[in-house]
């Protein structure tokens, strides 16, 4: 819903740049976790304290503070939307008259494929682009979700796995608006090439790194990866846009980000068949099973 919300009225002020006014808003998602990341380690790990022989943490302190992790990063969030919320609105009357020519156009163009809800979710485009968004979202998730788990294995160092993610923010920030460019260019087809055929490279790659066991390299994959996670979620906007407009947008991207819910379907079944600790939480610590 955030999204589709704050995009609708980027691109009705760039309507000539949509990929890149895509793209700098979505960075805002992404920029997340570079403050974030940080923040959870700090608070909940201060000593760097070093997982057990099952990569898990097991220190009592740790685990302890856990909830309290959840309680500020959720007031710190509430804060920052409720203030971003007094910016969002559409564009001011265009007084040039080239400007209004303009605008006349979009308005026009737009007024010609608009849909109802039922014809949006049911076109073609729409279909095609929600099995792309899950096929993409499915290992962009699974290595975002647990790449820092693969990473333990061989490199002992919490903190320098912190980095490491907000590293990974800081390319799915920045790859988000020079993707939007790249799209404006390029457009879709030839965009979406070039990042699938990176992501499969460095993605079919990363276990080699593990026989490395050299933490730089893999700080170097899990970068480049990212930039494919942002990639994907500034360039399937944009194709979107492209074929229904902004008056149609926000349904359509609403049903392909549907797509996500059964990537993380298949990321829990992952987790469940690969990782099968269950745990449960009592008298404020974890106990794992």
């Amino acid at each position: 819903m955030a999204y589709a919300c704050l995009m609708v009225p980027a691109q009705k002020w760039f309507p000539n740049r949509i990929g890149f006014a895509s793209g700098v808003i979505i960075a805002g998602f992404g920029i997340g976790g570079f403050v974030m990341s940080p923040i959870e380690t700090k608070f909940t790990n201060p000593r760097n304290l070093k997982t057990d022989d099952d990569d898990y943490f097991d220190d009592s302190e740790l685990l302890d503070r856990i909830p309290y992790l959840f309680l500020i990063l959720g007031a710190g969030c509430g804060v920052v939307q409720l203030l971003g919320s007094f910016f969002i609105a559409g564009p001011a009357s265009l007084e040039s008259q080239e400007e209004s020519e303009h605008k006349k156009t979009i308005v026009k163009t737009e007024s010609e494929v608009r849909l109802t809800i039922c014809q949006t979710c049911m076109s073609p485009m729409v279909q095609i682009m929600f099995i792309t968004m899950f096929l993409n979202g499915v290992w962009l998730q699974v290595m975002s979700g647990l790449f820092k788990a693969y990473g333990e294995k061989f490199i002992k160092d919490d903190l320098f796995l912190a980095v490491t993610d907000s590293m990974g923010a800081v390319s799915n920030t920045i790859s988000r608006v020079i993707w939007g460019y790249v799209v404006d260019k390029l457009a879709y087809q030839k965009s979406m090439l070039i990042l699938c055929t990176i992501g499969s490279f460095f993605i079919w790659t990363l276990p080699l790194i593990r026989l490395w066991a050299e933490k730089y390299v893999f700080l170097l994959w899990i970068f480049i990866m990212f930039s494919c996670l942002g990639g994907t979620y500034a360039l399937i906007p944009y194709c979107l846009h492209r074929c229904y407009g902004s008056y149609n947008f926000g349904v359509a991207y609403g049903v392909v980000q549907g797509a996500l819910l059964n990537g993380e379907e298949v990321l829990t079944n992952l987790e469940k068949r690969f990782f099968h600790v269950p745990f449960q939480y009592e008298q404020n610590s974890f106990h794992y099973k």
